[in-house]
């Protein structure tokens, strides 16, 4: 007599199906971003969400079309000093082509609208989150299964062709809206 249950065996993993998921809840709204976002906010709100749309599918296909977890995502704590390190690398990333720009002779603005200070803290801090959804989705669960799958050597070159193409829309977008080379049949596309 078997006892397993068979709703809680896992199926293998598919990486088509994982993709069909994972684009087809995110690629909507980079595709919206890129056709109809005229101003930053939309496009911002946009991208985060699309971003956002990796975890949800990513999840989606762990719990119910897998069932095989997050058993694999790498999920420990770290010590409150790695965080601080990231969070102040991503200020000297901003602070240092500043102080090269300053020590060139160029100057400084004089003051800062509260517009472009909101702006600052939303780039810095809002897009954690998003930011989040995404590794969890490309390097939390897909690498580690391709990785199985292949050496990892090919598992990283899978990854980052996947990771490229899934920006694809945004990139597109972005080039055609500042029109930068793109023919003129996709830039009247986008």
């Amino acid at each position: 007599m078997n006892n397993e249950n068979p709703t809680s065996k896992h199926r293998p993993f598919s990486l088509g199906v994982y993709l069909l998921v994972v684009f087809g809840l995110s690629w909507p709204f980079q595709i919206a971003g890129a056709l109809w976002a005229d101003n930053l906010p939309a496009r911002f709100a946009l991208t985060s969400i699309s971003m956002c749309m990796v975890a949800v599918g990513t999840f989606l296909c762990g719990r119910t079309i897998f069932r095989d977890g997050f058993v694999n995502a790498g999920w420990t704590w770290s010590k409150p000093m790695y965080y601080l390190a990231v969070i102040g690398l991503a200020h000297l990333l901003y602070a240092v082509p500043s102080l090269i720009a300053v020590g060139m002779g160029r100057s400084v603005p004089a003051s800062i609208s509260n517009e472009q200070l909101i702006w600052v803290v939303i780039f810095l801090f809002g897009t954690l989150l998003p930011a989040f959804g995404e590794e969890l989705g490309w390097r939390g669960y897909l690498l580690p299964r391709l990785a199985l799958q292949a050496s990892i050597r090919k598992a990283i070159l899978q990854h980052a062709v996947i990771w490229w193409i899934w920006h694809i829309p945004v990139s597109l977008g972005t080039a055609a809206q500042s029109n930068l080379g793109i023919p003129a049949t996709i830039a009247a596309v986008f």
